[in-house]
């Protein structure tokens, strides 16, 4: 297991540090670089999601009606994955970049959310807390950090280890567990949209007695096989390797790819430490942020990584820990 000096105080609500990366960056490329990097699509915004949703429709029904192979092995996988994308795309849309009216959101971002099961203002007001105080003893990801044994790491690829994880089943130690501070109109819509996550999957169960085809194998079976596994790589991307004390390390350096980039939805998993720098950088212009970003992190000692296989030895075989600076011998970084 990897070690460091941790500088966190524990139970000190200080924000991150990453301002000062995000300046170092700014004033390396300049700020009229940056401000295209945030430039918005509306229509690109739109055909996307729209798309993801008649892909995750089109591809239940066909996982309903074809018969058990290699084809349909890998429609099992997309789909697993596509309940994720689903939530990645609320996330870059709805939860950074604030896209459409407050109603709009209200609606569409549970929409993209309860497939996967998840209640959208909770997941929000978690997530922008994770970036407001990322490495942070506030950070509400710092059980995450309990991720650094091989048993853990290899139950998270389940159902049963991935909701474990969330309720703090791995927690060890007196750290306090985060817990949200929700303002009253954010307490009501987090139980409002937990009541539509139960009714959606009641009438999942109830559907799925009427069409088993694809609501079992189109849904369920993606939703309990696949999706914690998409999950559990999603983690590793994120955060696994990364130096609480250096704002230019605060994540993963993994260089987005034609697989990985839509696989993750490129901000929530490979490019991930650009993200937090510069969290309102919409999915589509990644790739080229990352292009433009990359020398001046190299430059600045950040690990990149190259090889998926390299960062799952790292975690799984290596048992390196979670939140620590991996070091990787520079040879592979590539």
């Amino acid at each position: 297991m990897a070690t460091h000096t941790d500088p966190r105080a524990p139970g000190q609500p200080e924000r991150s540090g990453l301002a000062a990366g995000t300046r170092v960056v700014t004033q390396a490329l300049g700020t009229d670089s940056i401000r295209s990097l945030h430039k918005e699509n509306r229509a690109i915004d739109v055909l996307v999601g729209v798309c993801l949703l008649l892909l995750t429709t089109v591809n239940a029904a066909a996982l309903g009606e074809l018969a058990v192979g290699p084809i349909w092995v890998g429609l099992l996988v997309l789909q697993g994955f596509l309940f994720q994308i689903l939530a990645f795309y609320a996330h870059d849309v709805f939860v950074h970049r604030n896209a459409g009216s407050a109603r709009a959101r209200a609606v569409l971002g549970p929409l993209f959310m309860t497939p996967a099961t998840q209640v959208y203002s909770e997941y929000r007001h978690a997530h922008l807390s994770h970036h407001r105080y990322v490495n942070t003893a506030s950070d509400s990801e710092e059980y995450k950090r309990d991720f650094d044994r091989r048993w853990v790491k290899v139950s998270l690829l389940t159902l049963a280890g991935t909701q474990l994880s969330w309720f703090g089943g791995f927690r060890r130690g007196d750290r306090t567990p985060w817990k949200p501070d929700y303002s009253e109109p954010e307490a009501r819509r987090v139980k409002m949209e937990t009541y539509v996550v139960v009714l959606w999957l009641a009438v999942a169960v109830g559907l799925a007695l009427l069409a088993p085809g694809p609501i079992i194998r189109g849904y369920f079976l993606p939703l309990v096989l696949v999706a914690p596994v998409a999950s559990s790589l999603r983690v590793i991307l994120e955060h696994a390797d990364s130096d609480p004390g250096d704002p230019l390390k605060n994540s993963t350096f993994y260089r987005t790819g034609w697989v990985s980039g839509p696989a993750f939805f490129w901000d929530s998993g490979d490019c991930h430490l650009v993200h937090h720098l510069f969290p309102a950088i919409p999915f589509y212009r990644m790739r080229r942020a990352v292009r433009l970003i990359r020398p001046v992190l190299i430059d600045a000692g950040v690990q990149e990584h190259r090889s998926f296989l390299s960062l799952l030895k790292s975690w799984f075989i290596d048992n390196k820990a979670h939140g620590t600076p991996w070091r990787e011998p520079a040879s592979s970084a590539g």
